[in-house]
């Protein structure tokens, strides 16, 4: 009975724990899923930004997604790890 409110009810959002933590990278479907994350990201910036701000906002967020996996890079050549590299390797 616990097993079943925590993946029904929305307020413990156990579903999309177990579905991103365990379903998708048991099937390797990591990349497409996050894939799916950026378009709905994006449809959501679009429709909430003003049009005059799309151009910049969006170079702003490809600029942060190229300094994180610059920072990633680096942290893996310099034979560290960190919270970010584990955060990101989910």
């Amino acid at each position: 009975l616990a097993v079943t409110l925590y993946l029904m009810l929305p307020i413990f959002d156990g579903s999309d724990a177990v579905f991103r933590s365990i379903l998708v990278p048991l099937f390797r479907q990591r990349e497409s899923l996050l894939l799916k994350d950026a378009k709905k990201l994006a449809k959501n910036m679009v429709l909430q930004l003003p049009k005059d701000r799309h151009s910049e906002a969006g170079q702003a967020a490809a600029a942060a997604f190229l300094e994180e996996a610059k920072k990633l890079d680096a942290e893996q050549a310099g034979g560290g790890t960190s919270s970010a590299a584990a955060a990101t390797s989910q």
